[in-house]
């Protein structure tokens, strides 16, 4: 793991950075992306091509969910696994999106260490100020996860010119029910946002119900010179699971005159009693500050996740159960300097500790065998520095000069208990990996007089 007297030494430059900078130009931020590299930055010069999506576009589309919006985006593939969570994929990976594209709601991260899709339909459309696209591998600024691009969701939080809110009443087919409500008291110094949501609906199939509910509280506080934001959200997800129609197409049964309940029973299941819930809750802080001629940035969170499945109509038990538990602290150190014009050098630090459990088990038929139970456990330490200068080189040209270290420790441990599992196996990985970026941007212009 990396040494804390090298993140105190990358401190310690960025802070004697600024001391030598007095005469550098002040930072602003303008038309601010803060998806590209963590920090804000003027759209136009971004290292990256980004979609921002506004709140007016979202409220001008028909979209019900996040999810709706995304896949209205160009280039965006989004696409539902069942229940609310849906893998998104920015570059073509497919089902293995989930783990090279990274999913922020206000710079947190949504994705998980257990393969799981990132669950972001918890935030209401109402709620959200805009939506930043980052295509292009962001691994120098953001590391593992972030090889397709970055999402970052950004709710309504601050200081508006007054207090605002509004309540949304949504009835479908289906019963569909859903309630969306946010707010924003507005003060000189302190201001207070929430929201909160709730959904409920049958959906199409048997035993395909789900409800959805989720809030969220944020204290902003505002400083001369930056400002501060403590935030809680949680979410609690509940879903019936329909399970997989059945098609005999074995050479003696065809579908024309074999067992096919797409044509007999297409609405159907077969898994009458089984279900799902995820609970997530996070909470977190924020803050920047004007250091010299430059920007500190710190955010840090702690967000806790379980999952539960019951599958009790499992064809080869009499019941089968899976719990999985998942806590992460996450946060970073971000300080950027600007140069002439809208040259920039930023430099940061990042980390995150997760620790895992998945704990499985199954009852055989008439029990005629015991109980079988396979319990893994999965312990995450990342660490990384990184460091990124962006420099107009000609007009209509401009360079990006980046790299990233990051030590990743990983050790799974996996208990077979009494199911007899030979592939349970234990895994330990400990490395430092690289990336780097070399981006030049150039544009021919022409002008008529």
């Amino acid at each position: 793991m990396i040494q804390i007297k090298t993140c105190v030494a990358l401190v310690a430059l960025a802070f004697a950075g600024a001391a030598l900078a007095e005469d550098l130009p002040e930072f602003n931020g303008g038309d601010l992306v803060v998806t590209a590299n963590g920090v804000p930055q003027q759209a136009g010069i971004a290292p990256a091509s980004v979609t921002v999506v506004t709140a007016q576009e979202i409220a001008n589309s028909s979209a019900s969910n996040v999810t709706d919006v995304l896949a209205s985006v160009g280039g965006v593939h989004a696409f539902n696994m069942g229940g609310s969570a849906s893998v998104v994929d920015l570059a073509g990976f497919g089902l293995t999106g989930m783990s090279n594209t990274l999913i922020l709601v206000d710079g947190v991260k949504q994705n998980a260490n257990d393969q799981s899709p990132a669950d972001i339909n918890y935030v209401p459309l109402s709620s959200i100020e805009r939506i930043e696209i980052v295509r292009g591998s962001g691994a120098v600024a953001y590391g593992d996860g972030a090889t397709g691009g970055v999402i970052n969701i950004i709710t309504k939080a601050g200081y508006h010119a007054q207090s605002s809110g509004s309540l949304t009443q949504t009835i479908g087919s289906f019963g569909l029910s859903q309630t969306d409500l946010n707010f924003n008291l507005a003060g000189d110094r302190v201001s207070l946002d929430g929201f909160a949501h709730s959904m409920t609906t049958d959906n199409f199939r048997s035993n395909d119900a789900e409800r959805n509910n989720s809030g969220g509280l944020g204290v902003n506080f505002k400083f001369d010179d930056g400002g501060a934001r403590l935030y809680f959200r949680s979410s609690e997800d509940d879903q019936r699971l329909p399970g997989s129609l059945y098609v005999n197409v074995t050479p003696q049964y065809t579908p024309a005159t074999g067992f096919n309940q797409f044509n007999t029973d297409f609405s159907g299941t077969n898994t009458p009693g089984d279900y799902g819930s995820t609970q997530s809750h996070v909470i977190g802080v924020q803050a920047n500050d004007k250091l010299g001629a430059g920007r500190l940035y710190f955010d840090a969170a702690t967000r806790e996740k379980t999952t539960m499945s019951d599958y009790v109509s499992l064809a080869a038990y009499d019941g089968g159960y899976d719990a999985r538990t998942l806590s992460e602290d996450s946060g970073s150190l971000r300080y950027v300097l600007p140069f002439a014009g809208n040259d920039q050098w930023l430099v940061g630090t990042d980390w995150l500790f997760g620790d895992a459990t998945d704990n499985s088990s199954g009852n055989y038929y008439s029990g005629t065998l015991p109980s079988v139970q396979t319990i893994t456990s999965n312990k995450q330490r990342h660490q990384g520095l990184f460091s990124e200068l962006q420099a107009d080189l000609w007009s209509g040209a401009r360079a990006t000069v980046g790299g990233r270290t990051q030590r990743v420790a990983d050790d799974m441990q996996c208990n077979p208990g009494n199911s007899g599992q030979t592939d349970c196996l234990n895994y330990k990985l400990d490395r430092e990996m690289h990336a780097s970026v070399r981006h030049k941007v150039s544009a021919c212009r022409t002008r008529m007089t």
